[in-house]
């Protein structure tokens, strides 16, 4: 790992101390997301992959945590997740078998499907916009920089950040 891919980790890694010092320092349930996420966001950058053990706490943080964040019933939002899962891990296995590139891997789509489960379906597609605007702008100040040959970015940061501003409510998510 060079300087400029070590970048981005200590980038994320502010952004959740800034976030959690600044909103809740105290707020046991806030760092206790925040970790799984630290987590995944760092393997993501450096392995490309999504830890499903981090997933999976942050399905447990959402079960747990979720009343007094969402006003929906949670059948509604694991049916939602489920179909998420569903058509996100569809889209992205369509991608690869056309182009033999992938653009969106299941990870992703198993995190997302958890964002519902912590926000509720209503705000987890604003995490999504969040997610991508991080990501797009990432890509932008890559190529500004003179990274031409940015071979594809990990999305699973961005979404978990976007998922921590939104249970942090920063912004007014």
């Amino acid at each position: 790992m060079n300087s400029t891919s070590i970048r981005p980790i200590i980038a994320f890694c502010l952004l959740y101390v800034a976030t959690i010092t600044l909103v809740a320092v105290s707020d046991f349930k806030i760092v206790a997301l925040a970790l799984p996420l630290i987590w995944l966001s760092v393997t993501d950058f450096v392995d490309r992959i999504i830890p499903d053990l981090a997933v999976l706490a942050i399905v447990l943080w959402g079960v747990a945590v979720r009343e007094p964040l969402v006003s929906n019933d949670l059948l509604v939002d694991v049916l939602a997740a489920s179909v998420i899962l569903v058509v996100l891990w569809g889209i992205g296995e369509f991608y690869w078998r056309k182009n033999v590139q992938e653009a969106l891997g299941f990870g992703d789509a198993k995190l997302l499907a958890a964002v519902v489960l912590c926000v509720g379906w209503e705000r987890a597609m604003w995490v999504i916009v969040i997610a991508a605007v991080g990501g797009i702008a990432l890509v932008l100040s890559g190529r500004l920089l003179g990274n031409r040959n940015q071979d594809g970015i990990p999305f699973g940061p961005f979404i978990g950040y976007a998922l921590f501003m939104a249970v942090n409510r920063v912004g007014g998510l």
